[in-house]
């Protein structure tokens, strides 16, 4: 999540979204964990309410999706957010495009133990 210019007032907010995000990843991965009735629907649903929510307080939430490739995981992609204030950044709604040097979604070599 790239935030820049965001104030700390907004620290509990974006970690609200990033833990319904970070919910709905691993939904995707391992499947319903969750013996309610709520589904996929219902998850997105939720996401896009605490969207909205930050919207109202003034941010301006962006998404997408990027391919990352890496050694050895050539299929890599990563969810690339990025939340601006509305007061700096009036353009970020018509925002086509966010670009993303690569050396920031690539993995850390793993250290030997």
């Amino acid at each position: 999540m790239h935030r820049p210019d965001v104030p700390e007032v907004y620290d509990a907010d974006l970690a609200n979204l990033y833990e319904w995000l970070d919910l709905a990843c691993f939904t995707a991965e391992f499947g319903r964990v969750s013996t309610s009735k709520r589904g996929k629907r219902d998850l997105y649903n939720d996401i896009l309410g605490c969207i909205r929510e930050i919207e109202k307080r003034g941010l301006t939430v962006l998404s997408g999706v990027m391919s990352a490739p890496q050694e050895g995981i050539p299929d890599w992609k990563v969810a690339v957010i990025s939340v601006t204030p509305k007061l700096s950044d009036p353009g970020a709604l018509k925002r086509r495009h966010v670009f993303v040097d690569r050396r920031i979604v690539a993995l850390r070599p793993q250290q030997a133990t």
